[in-house]
């Protein structure tokens, strides 16, 4: 009976080492040096698992510990078993499902910046993440992931959103490692995140908007440049981002039919699928089709709105606000409660309008491109706060510059004089708030039975909460 493997233990001046022979012909002995803080006992047990991974051929790194003593075809045969997570997820970001998404940039960054470097155990030490073989990650090195990214959020280096959405990264790759379309991705017969609970959620912070009387400040105020004026006010009534509305060409615009379609945004410059990969088409509403009408006739072809970056968008934005007037102070100022005003949140304050008006949720959902109902419930909750409020009528009308002029050197002054603006039209047989009426759209069947599935939850539980609640009367009495 050939006696067990345990490996040859050494001491090495201030730390333990292990020689273990590798299954190769000719045989290989290779040193594992371990971190001085090891102790004999925990050496000796790692270098008896050692051994028995090399007769298995699981050894963690084979690869690279043949690379440079065996030939090239013979390091090969261990290339895909060695692959370390750098590798690996340096291809996943490659692939082309990932490619295409409108992520792929802040998903790249947040792999070079966040996980990769982010220390586990592994060897009996302790390595970053991108030197560990993909298959060699457990779900203990995914927990101290978690720990990392929970650390950076406490010492404030990152948001708790941030965080977030490093995990769902993370999720995402190990996902496609375990259960991927493309088999070229398959590489784990188990998912080390699974049943790993995530980074702390942290305060989540209260969402601002602009009020309808502070909106009719800004797009009034004449020292505020016109094309800014009307690329605002397009955002806030039809509660595109600023990647859709960056990319919106002219012939997606039909002013005729007033619908616009939703297809492509631009991420870096670049042109890019949909957050989600959902397509969609918008009713334009009344008030804002003057404007869209004078934008298209200053551009007939290609793109219609310029875009600084992001970081420029929301300084210009807040800059141009104080200009015209608005001095809310929470508008300008972060707290661990809240946020100052960002350009994206131009969409939030028409999605928001737009719950106030009493618009039904599932048509919401559908025009903001969300399908995520815990994310609207944000929005409703926000409106039902405020419906009761007194600072204007959700989206007013537009001042009559932002449409009757865009094109500088025309006549256009006379022709207004003859044709009063759209905005100025009534809509026969409907109020102005029920716009869509006129251009009806299809709504996604998966969202009317989300939307529909939410509300009977929210009814039993206010029926429940009534029933409870008032006076005189037990739950289960069988009073009606």
């Amino acid at each position: 009976m050939s006696r067990e493997r345990c490996g040859t233990l050494i001491w090495r001046t201030d730390h333990w080492a292990v020689k273990v022979t590798l299954s190769t012909k000719p045989l290989i002995r290779h040193s594992f040096h371990f971190d001085p803080n090891v102790t004999r006992a925990q050496a000796r047990a790692t270098g008896k698992l050692y051994s028995f991974q090399a007769k298995e051929g699981t050894l963690p790194h084979l690869a690279e510990l043949l690379s440079g003593k065996r030939t090239d075809s013979f390091a090969s045969e261990f290339a895909e078993l060695g692959e370390s997570f750098e590798t690996y997820s340096a291809r996943w970001l490659k692939s082309p499902e990932r490619k295409k998404l409108a992520s792929w940039t802040d998903d790249e960054s947040k792999m070079r910046v966040h996980i990769r470097p982010a220390f586990v155990t592994f060897n009996g030490g302790r390595v970053a993440l991108a030197r560990v073989p993909i298959r060699q990650v457990s779900p203990l090195n995914m927990k101290e992931v978690v720990f990392h990214i929970d650390q950076l959020a406490r010492q404030q280096a990152i948001a708790t959103k941030t965080g977030a959405n490093i995990w769902s990264v993370v999720t995402a790759l190990f996902g496609d490692a375990f259960n991927s379309k493309d088999p070229t991705l398959q590489c784990l017969t188990s998912n080390p995140c699974a049943g790993v609970r995530g980074p702390d959620v942290g305060v989540e912070k209260s969402k601002v908007f602009l009020y309808p009387s502070e909106f009719l400040k800004f797009v009034s105020c004449e020292h505020v440049d016109l094309a800014m004026r009307q690329r605002e006010a397009v955002a806030v009534y039809t509660y595109m981002r600023a990647s859709e509305l960056e990319a919106l060409e002219a012939d997606a615009v039909d002013v005729n039919r007033r619908v616009i379609h939703v297809h492509q945004a631009v991420v870096r410059g670049e042109l890019k699928e949909l957050k989600g990969r959902y397509a969609r088409r918008l009713p334009i509403d009344p008030k804002i089709l003057p404007v869209l009408r004078a934008v298209l006739k200053r551009r007939s072809n290609g793109r219609i709105f310029d875009f600084d970056s992001d970081r420029k968008l929301a300084r210009k934005l807040r800059a141009q606000m104080r200009i015209a007037g608005i001095d809310r102070e929470e508008l300008y100022r972060t707290t661990a409660t809240r946020k100052q005003m960002t350009w994206h949140d131009l969409r939030a304050t028409g999605i928001t309008w737009a719950a106030m008006r009493g618009d039904d949720v599932a048509k919401i959902m559908q025009r903001a491109g969300h399908k995520d109902f815990d994310v609207m419930r944000r929005y409703l909750r926000e409106a039902e706060n405020l419906r009761d409020a007194d600072f204007g009528e959700p989206f007013p009308s537009l001042p009559r510059e932002l449409g009757d002029s865009g094109d500088s050197g025309t006549n256009s002054g006379q022709e207004q004089s003859s044709n009063p603006p759209r905005s100025s039209e009534p809509i026969p047989g409907a109020a102005a708030s029920a716009y869509s009426a006129s251009t009806p759209l299809a709504i996604d069947e998966e969202i009317l039975a989300l939307v529909a599935r939410e509300s009977s939850r929210e009814s039993s539980r206010n029926e429940l909460s009534m029933l409870v609640e008032a006076p005189g009367i037990e739950p289960g009495s069988g009073s009606s």
